[in-house]
């Protein structure tokens, strides 16, 4: 089985002296409380500074002397030659590694998150937001959106999301775009999708295995997605620009079926003696199939050349 959250501190530059000294008493006396085998881990200690990282070696000394049944993790990365207090203090420890590749990653949150599903596009307008309305909808969810842009961090983040109070009928449906600090997105995703649990210095917020879609927003090369790691190793949805995947909506009145019985007279040659009505009595009783509607598209907005256009915001702006 996976490590429960309270198995895990994961170091961030507002972590405080406080919740390293509980953490780490918490793993040396986890034994006598029941918890014998149980493996703890502090991760991301070189983000502590200098203070804070003697003051968890000094901590650790103290109850390395009064107990010796613990299983206790120190994870740091060390970057190019870089280093790092802690790790001359327990250099008879050290055991480098270099992780785990794509693949096995893929394969370990396949099972850790089944529930969340990445969705990108090579351009805008091709359909995103409205795929994850259509999945969450099928799976009986009403999706919640979370925009995620411009300066926010972790912290303002979390908040966020605390605010949401998303209900057990809802999905989750964070909506990333152009970003400023993607390496503390890339964190709050981390602890979301691996944890189910987010803090910060007043929030913290438990999800339990509820249906996340990630929306990435389409940017040059896919960069955005690319400066976000954790995202690659959940399911993706790539979604790809296909007439036949526009959704035609069966409201009467909506926008596509004014337009498409509007086409469908013309075609006819019957425009000039027809008089199309909306309201009363001789009003419309049936919307046009879906593939009657698309076929209309085709001839009239596209001219038959749909390698012409890639984006369905074109489309709509054409209906409106």
């Amino acid at each position: 089985s996976f490590p429960e959250p309270w198995q895990i501190l994961i170091c961030r530059s507002t972590t405080t002296a406080e919740e390293i000294s509980l953490f780490i008493k918490r793993s040396f006396i986890a034994a006598k409380n029941g918890y014998k085998d149980y493996l703890f881990c502090i991760a991301n200690v070189e983000f502590l500074d200098f203070e804070l990282q003697y003051y968890l070696v000094k901590t650790i000394r103290i109850f390395q002397k009064e107990e010796t049944n613990y299983l206790l993790a120190l994870v740091c990365t060390r970057e190019k030659a870089t280093n790092h207090h802690i790790l001359d203090q327990f250099s008879e420890n050290i055991h480098p590694t270099n992780g785990l590749d794509l693949e096995s990653m893929k394969i370990l949150y396949s099972k850790i998150c089944s529930n969340a599903m990445c969705v990108t596009s090579n351009m805008s307008g091709q359909g995103k937001t409205e795929w994850i309305k259509e999945s969450s909808f099928e799976l009986g969810k009403v999706p919640r959106t979370l925009l995620i842009n411009d300066d926010v961090n972790f912290s303002t983040l979390v908040r966020k999301l605390a605010d949401c109070k998303l209900g057990a009928f809802e999905s989750l449906h964070l909506d990333i775009t152009l970003i400023t600090y993607p390496h503390e997105i890339d964190f709050f995703l981390f602890e979301l999708l691996t944890l189910g649990v987010v803090s910060n210095e007043l929030d913290i917020v438990h999800l339990s295995q509820p249906l996340i879609f990630i929306e990435i927003a389409s940017t040059i090369e896919q960069y955005l997605f690319d400066s976000l790691p954790l995202v690659k190793y959940i399911r993706r949805q790539h979604i790809e620009w296909n007439l036949e995947n526009f959704i035609v909506s069966r409201h009467l009145n909506s926008p596509i079926q004014v337009v498409s019985h509007y086409m469908d007279v013309h075609s006819s040659g019957a425009l000039d003696n027809t008089n199309i009505h909306f309201i009363g009595n001789e009003a419309i009783k049936e919307p046009l199939p879906a593939e009657r509607c698309r076929e209309l598209l085709k001839h009239y907005f596209f001219n038959d050349q749909l390698d012409n256009v890639f984006s369905y915001r074109f489309l709509e702006i054409f209906v409106n």
